[in-house]
């Protein structure tokens, strides 16, 4: 190899490669964790339409990275539903049901920093927040 003369161009290239293995080692692993969270939240929506009597079960939002709400509550990753129109007798005993049935289907379910349903209906909007499988 010829333009690799002395050992500084040698060290450049050894760095350059270095850096743009540890990138793509890093991407995958960062796509790898995404698309593991994005089947947890498809699994969570579908469990809350099987098990709330509801018009409608939506994900309204979904973000991971470092945020703090206007509570100064901080978190990595927060999931919102919306669930329009839902039957129930008492949103206390809503989400502690919803809550058990998520700790039992979802792996690792405590390790979500920040789920929040939003019940949305014409007479009302009330909203759970559930931080790392403890209903807030």
């Amino acid at each position: 190899m010829e333009y690799l003369k002395t050992p500084k161009q040698k060290l450049i290239l050894a760095l350059a490669v270095f850096f743009s293995l540890t990138i793509v080692f890093s991407l995958d692993s960062y796509l790898d964790s995404y698309n593991e969270d994005q089947l947890a939240i498809r699994k969570i929506e579908n469990l809350l339409k099987e098990n709330c009597d509801c018009e409608d079960v939506s994900i309204d939002m979904y973000s991971k990275g470092i945020q703090f709400d206007t509570k100064g509550n901080f978190s990595t990753e927060k999931v919102e539903y919306v669930l329009k129109n839902c039957k129930y007798k008492s949103l206390k005993v809503e989400a502690a049901k919803i809550n058990s049935i998520l700790k039992n289907e979802i792996k690792d379910f405590e390790e979500f920093d920040s789920i929040e349903l939003n019940f949305i209906s014409e007479e009302k909007h009330e909203m759970v927040t559930i931080n790392n499988g403890q209903i807030k």
